[in-house]
């Protein structure tokens, strides 16, 4: 047998003897986790401490300067994604161990340092795509800290696997979801580019929400139908294109002129990203019998569609 085996299975069956420890994660306890994955887990990040520390020494310099980054930060959170990609995949196990299992004291941290590191792991393991990482997005999405951004980022790292699984998953999370934990799975769930999980957003924003929840649902569904995204070879590997644009479009077209203000001006900035070549016919259908001021609106929306000059970037 491989030594590293033998390492990993020894490792897995002390880690299964109960302790006295408190250790817990920036996000989540080991005990959210069931049995066997806490298990299966710990023994990956001991054995993976063993071979690569570097890995868990590059996450945690980081993290040491995560009070000077805040601090010099221009928004409302630091920017802290590129810093963590730019650690690579083998940071898979550094971040899971920080999320479900061992993290530092906050200590002196600031609310928006601490939001802002507990956001940035999630996206970051999310762009790594490895199944590894789903029991722990899970237990973040359903357990974790009732967060609208933190939901957010679980939800969008979980749904770019792209799986059947993720999406229906995602879906039945939604609907047994209420309130921050609700907007958070709904604001994540444009990042799973599949036909149900577009399905649902659709079907929320055909339920008239008010203006906030129609904004988060404009961003998520011109996420979900971007254009640019579906050139990319690991969306368009579904081969649900044609029906994650439409569905899109036929539900921001739809609401367009059911709001005002910053609501449709979102609705419209969608409908532009996602690009589905219907739109023109889309938007005429929706403002028919609508006040002339709403159809000339919907003519300088449609003008700058048809204007193949004009591009929308692809919302992150």
């Amino acid at each position: 047998m491989n030594i590293m085996r033998i390492s990993v299975s020894i490792i897995a069956f002390l880690l299964a003897l109960p302790t006295a420890g408190t250790a817990r994660g920036v996000l989540l306890a080991p005990e959210d986790l069931d049995q066997t994955t806490r298990t299966g887990l710990r023994a990956e990040i001991a054995a993976a401490r063993t071979a690569a520390p570097e890995a868990f020494q590059r996450l945690a310099d980081l993290r040491g300067r995560l009070a000077g980054l805040d601090a010099a930060k221009r928004g409302p959170l630091p920017v802290l994604l590129p810093r963590l990609q730019a650690l690579g995949q083998e940071a898979l196990l550094p971040l899971l161990e920080e999320i479900a299992f061992n993290a530092p004291e906050r200590g002196a941290l600031t609310d928006s340092a601490l939001l802002g590191w507990r956001a940035s792991i999630l996206e970051a393991v999310g762009k790594l795509r490895d199944p590894r990482s789903v029991p722990v997005l899970r237990a973040v999405v359903t357990l974790g800290p009732a967060h609208r951004l933190i939901t957010a980022a679980a939800a969008g790292a979980y749904g770019k696997l792209l799986t059947d699984e993720a999406a229906a998953w995602l879906v039945d999370a939604l609907t047994a979801a209420d309130g921050e934990r609700r907007l958070g799975i709904l604001q994540g769930l444009g990042h799973c580019r599949r036909a149900v999980a577009t399905d649902a957003l659709a079907a929320a924003l055909r339920a008239r929400p008010d203006a906030e929840e129609a904004k988060l649902l404009a961003r998520s569904l011109g996420n979900a139908g971007s254009s640019w995204a579906w050139q990319t070879p690991v969306v368009s590997a579904t081969g649900e294109e044609a029906a994650v644009r439409r569905t899109a479009a036929e539900a921001l077209a739809a609401a367009w002129p059911l709001y005002d203000g910053q609501a449709q001006k979102k609705l419209g900035h969608a409908l532009l990203v996602v690009e589905f070549t219907g739109t023109p016919a889309l938007l005429r259908a929706a403002v028919t019998g609508a006040n002339a001021e709403t159809q000339a609106s919907a003519e300088k929306l449609i003008e700058r569609f048809l204007d193949r000059s004009f591009r929308v970037n692809p919302t992150p």
